[in-house]
């Protein structure tokens, strides 16, 4: 993470209270969260739980009317400031799927905003009401925020509007401006819905408003020939100026928050390695010979006895294991080994050099899938191949805990000038 105009915030009480893992989202009066994870079928629900510290209660887990289908996503969860609102973005029934595509590739671009529309709901969950017809009667695919007023009564959201992704890599989007009302009834709607896109983006996001109401903090790549390198802007809904934050074309500056005050803002950056030449990402794979036949027909009938594991019954599931202990003995699966480790470890120090790579990567207590580095005790033949192969004890030094006492210390001393 980054920060604008860092400065440390006094120390404040702090208390600790039982909840779910997942992506948090508290409410505006710091009484409620919402956490937003999968349920055991893998779909994304909505839990909805207090400061009590009681279990958070699922509010999507049963379909009521007008909501989403219970095996439909449910992401990007906020709350209207008002705190009597849970908006939030609900995968679609139908939608054309690419020819070429995997579950977890549909997964992710419903998580980054395509097939969604957008819903509102009570903080318990008994009352849905779809404010969006994306795929329908409504212009675009799907959206992402949306981001409200201070007061309510506005929201910014962006909607993809043209997918083709070798026109645009990210697609085209809008970023749309609506009032947000309430009928006599109480039912909610976006109303008077207008274009704010600034000119010049092709890819936005919105992020949130400072205390002014107008000023809106974007993601966006107003002016840029890739949108990877995109900025921080202060856009003013008012008026339509904006203002580029970072500037910083070969970076990806994304996700920026104001802070509750309006004064700071925080975003995530890839500073310093997009921009970094000497970066790599590189990914070793090795192709395994298939296990024997004994080790296959001892698997299957260890799965016909006992049956799916994560249904095994608690009475038997020692057993279990000590029978697939016993075939593992018997008939090993074929791992990559030791030498393949050391040409991963090679590589990273001829790409990027000793001052930069860290040493580790065994088991503490045995295990850890690798033929000839079952555990700790195996660490020492590291040392003896990096010797072997021309590295001095002062490149081992940095490499087996040096570099990372280094960074540390540099972040230390970081830290303290921001209290001078």
């Amino acid at each position: 993470m980054a920060e604008a105009d860092a400065a440390p915030d006094p120390a404040c009480v702090v208390q600790d209270i039982v909840r779910g893992d997942g992506l948090i989202v508290w409410s505006p009066t710091g009484a409620q969260y919402i956490v937003n994870k999968k349920d055991e079928e893998g779909t994304y629900q909505l839990y909805v739980g207090g400061t009590s510290g009681s279990t958070p209660d699922c509010i999507t887990c049963v379909e009521r009317p007008n909501s989403p289908a219970l095996d439909r996503h449910k992401l990007q969860p906020r709350w209207h400031p008002s705190g009597e609102w849970i908006v939030l973005a609900g995968e679609r029934e139908k939608y054309d799927k690419p020819v070429i595509s995997t579950p977890q590739m549909i997964e992710g671009w419903v998580q980054s905003g395509l097939w969604v529309n957008i819903y509102a709901t009570r903080p318990d969950g008994s009352e849905w009401h779809k404010l969006s017809d994306f795929g329908g009667k409504q212009r675009g695919d799907g959206f992402t925020g949306p981001a409200f007023t201070p007061d309510g009564g506005q929201a910014v959201w962006a909607q993809i509007v043209d997918g083709n992704i070798f026109v645009n890599l990210f697609g085209r989007w809008e970023l749309i401006l609506a009032d947000f009302r309430e009928d006599s009834d109480g039912v909610p709607s976006f109303e008077n819905l207008r274009d704010i896109t600034p000119r010049g983006a092709r890819w936005v996001e919105p992020g949130n408003f400072s205390p002014d109401g107008k000023s809106l903090l974007i993601t966006a790549d107003i002016g840029m020939a890739d949108p990877q390198g995109m900025d921080q802007f202060i856009l003013d809904i008012t008026t339509g100026s904006t203002r580029n934050l970072t500037g910083s074309p070969k970076l990806w500056d994304e996700h920026g928050v104001f802070s509750p005050d309006g004064e700071k803002i925080l975003f995530m950056s890839s500073y310093p390695f997009r921009a970094n030449p000497n970066q790599h990402n590189t990914l070793f794979l090795k192709t395994l010979p298939a296990g024997s036949a004994e080790r296959a027909a001892g698997l299957k009938a260890v799965s016909d006895k006992y049956g799916p594991q994560s249904a095994i019954p608690d009475d038997k599931y020692e057993a279990y294991l000590d029978e697939v202990e016993a075939l593992n003995k018997k008939f090993p699966a074929p791992q990559a080994d030791f030498e393949d480790y050391m040409k991963q470890i090679l590589y990273a120090i001829k790409t990027v050099g000793v001052d930069h790579v860290g040493l580790g990567g065994a088991d503490w207590d045995g295990g850890g899938g690798l033929t000839g580095y079952r555990d700790i005790t195996d660490m020492p033949k590291v040392t003896a191949r990096l010797l072997k192969e021309g590295y001095t004890e002062a490149d081992l030094a940095k490499m087996w805990g040096g570099n990372v006492l280094r960074v540390l210390k540099a972040a230390e001393d970081y830290a303290a000038s921001l209290k001078k």
